[in-house]
């Protein structure tokens, strides 16, 4: 099982931004899935050797920046999303699933998938452009406070062997 425990900090936005509710600064003492969230979007916005005590923590987006969006380039990201998650968190591989989808020419989103062997389960879509060397986050959900959504204009299935297990 997942030590969810360890998620407990104080609640954050996508980007950064502490979240004041009820008139105090939020936490993820009760919200195992915001707490995962931000778990994930600390990992995914900070670059290798940003982080003075843990040097390894986080995921190089330089390695794709400008690359063109293929079936490859998204499964590439979609697998070192995946990595990144799991070897620096303290989710089980098991426990997260990663699928990409074609934005743009230059343009992916991805769905990150987690279900914790005790039953917490949320997903959040992201999106990263290679051009600007940029991830952004688009939905978070999960199963207590449904969606909070951001129009995507283009639909977007799962393309053949876009999951990343």
């Amino acid at each position: 099982m997942s030590e969810l425990r360890k998620f407990i900090d104080l609640q954050e936005s996508f980007e950064g931004d502490l979240i004041v509710a009820n008139g105090d600064i939020a936490d993820t003492l009760d919200d195992y899935s915001g707490a995962i969230y931000q778990v994930i979007r600390t990992v995914l916005n900070t670059k290798p050797g940003e982080c003075g005590l843990w040097p390894t923590m986080g995921f190089n987006t330089d390695l794709y920046e400008g690359n063109v969006n293929t079936r490859e380039t998204g499964l590439e990201i979609a697998k070192a999303i995946r990595t990144a998650i799991v070897n620096n968190t303290v989710l089980y591989s098991s426990e997260v699933d990663v699928e990409s989808f074609p934005l743009g020419k230059q343009s992916i989103a991805f769905k990150v998938n987690v279900t914790t062997t005790n039953g917490v389960t949320s997903d959040f879509i992201l999106s990263y452009d290679t051009q600007h060397n940029k991830i952004r986050s688009l939905v978070f959900n999960d199963a207590s406070t449904n969606a909070v959504p951001v129009t995507i204009k283009k639909n977007i299935s799962p393309t053949k062997n876009s999951r990343i297990r």
